[in-house]
């Protein structure tokens, strides 16, 4: 975390940032393509929870994005709590809704003739929208926690971990674990920007050896990585199996700091190398949040009648499926961009 302080300044963007948040986001598509582009076989029999690289990129990839988020946050929240919830509601919110209108568009076409009630049809759009773009809604819903907490709460570092503390017992319901596992990275992010903690830590963090202890500890911790640590198997709720969750939530949270961390500080020592491709990392990395949103259609909707014919994994054929997802988001992206209304509806009226 220790350079993100660099990355921005008044007035200008830091491309650094941007490269990041595109390692990020081609983390996240690699690993679609190796779930949803390696056959039908592969994807029904889950033979992605075994690969080595799947649990590299599911081990940190949210993590990174969500102290990347709440970094960004704290660079807006001296701007009042009514124009952050009203920015991010705009942000966040008005895309969630409007892409939720695609699958619920689906349903009605799918169940127009089986006598659907007005009931019904409402309760099935409340349901997309609850249920769709759930990092989204993860960014929103810890927006809204640190705000409070910042406005009302003096930002008190005791109320956070109060709150982290609780959320071991709140239910994990309506993707109530996902949210849950995102909230310490968030604040994270936005304590370590907030509180400038950068002078405090500089010669330890711009160490070699950091950087080497803390790639050999995350090295470690990959090596014990199994099916039961992604959130999505076991999930992050600790009452009525306490003895278990609570080390796979320790050890998840573990490993997911530590690898953000060691891809932060990793990106930034190779930063000369990657001069060449500035232009196109620091492109991807604005935009992100389409690729996301975007990415997740075409591998929810397109990807397996496409490839399910394919005969279990095979690296090259993931290469070519992840540049031709980064591509065909790009160029669906620029069409979006043009349209200002569009842009404000679908991307939060991101340029």
């Amino acid at each position: 975390m220790a350079y993100l302080q660099n990355s921005v300044s008044a007035g200008k963007r830091d491309v650094m940032l941007d490269v990041i948040k595109s390692f990020a986001i081609i983390a996240v598509v690699v690993g679609h393509c190796i779930q949803y582009g390696s056959g039908i076989e592969f994807f029904d029999d889950s033979l992605y929870f075994d690969n080595f690289l799947f649990k590299f990129i599911y081990s940190f990839h949210m993590p990174l994005f969500m102290l990347i988020s709440g970094y960004l946050f704290a660079g807006s929240i001296h701007k009042g709590w009514k124009v952050c919830v009203r920015k991010k509601f705009d942000s966040l919110v008005v895309p969630i809704l409007s892409w939720s209108l695609l699958p619920f568009v689906i349903f009605l076409f799918e169940h127009w003739n089986e006598g659907l009630t007005m009931y019904n049809v409402v309760g099935a759009y409340v349901n997309k929208v609850l249920y769709s773009l759930w990092f989204l809604w993860a960014v929103f819903w810890c927006s809204i926690v640190v705000l409070i907490v910042y406005y009302w709460c003096r930002n008190s570092l005791w109320i956070y971990m109060l709150l982290f503390v609780i959320s071991f017992f709140v239910p994990d319901i309506y993707h109530l674990d996902l949210y849950k596992y995102m909230y310490p990275y968030f604040i994270i992010g936005f304590l370590y920007r907030e509180g400038n903690y950068k002078e405090r830590f500089r010669r330890v963090y711009s160490s070699n050896y950091f950087l080497l202890v803390t790639g050999i500890l995350f090295a470690v911790l990959l090596l014990f990585y199994g099916y039961e640590d992604y959130i999505y198997t076991s999930r992050h709720c600790i009452v009525n199996r306490w003895g278990s969750q609570l080390g796979i939530d320790i050890y998840r949270y573990a490993i997911g700091f530590v690898g953000s961390t060691f891809v932060i500080l990793g990106l930034y020592k190779v930063k000369r190398y990657l001069k060449i491709l500035f232009p196109v990392l620091s492109y991807v990395g604005r935009r992100t949040m389409g690729i996301y949103i975007l990415s997740g259609i075409i591998f929810l909707h397109m990807f397996l009648p496409l490839t399910g014919g394919l005969d279990g994994l095979n690296y090259g054929i993931i290469i070519v499926e992840s540049i031709g997802v980064l591509f065909l988001c790009s160029i669906v992206i620029e069409i979006i961009v043009r349209f200002k209304w569009l842009n404000r509806f679908l991307l939060g009226g991101r340029s």
